[in-house]
């Protein structure tokens, strides 16, 4: 691996970040192309109920903390993937 896992880490969610603000500004355009949703829309609602499943489930005192970490993980990174997809498809639709 040419760098860390944190500095990988941080480039994903540097890049999220920013697939989220592109997809914001073109909303209009982007939610036009129907069929280029679907996908995008299931990763969104798998990060959203992790992140429901983790708060409703979390219990700080317990030996398990890395199962509700990864869970939370899980959550932010499918949501941040789901704004990276909508981006790349969209991006790869103006070129």
């Amino acid at each position: 691996m040419p760098f860390s896992t944190v500095i990988a880490g941080w480039l994903f969610y540097l890049t999220g970040v920013s697939a989220a603000l592109y997809v914001v500004m073109h909303a209009k355009q982007i939610l036009a192309a129907k069929r280029l949703l679907v996908l995008p829309l299931l990763l969104l609602l798998t990060g959203c109920l992790n992140l429901v499943w983790f708060s409703i489930y979390y219990q700080p005192d317990t030996v398990f903390t890395d199962v509700y970490s990864a869970y939370r993980t899980a959550g932010h990174g499918a949501i941040l993937d789901a704004f990276i997809l909508l981006a790349a498809c969209r991006l790869s639709r103006e070129n």
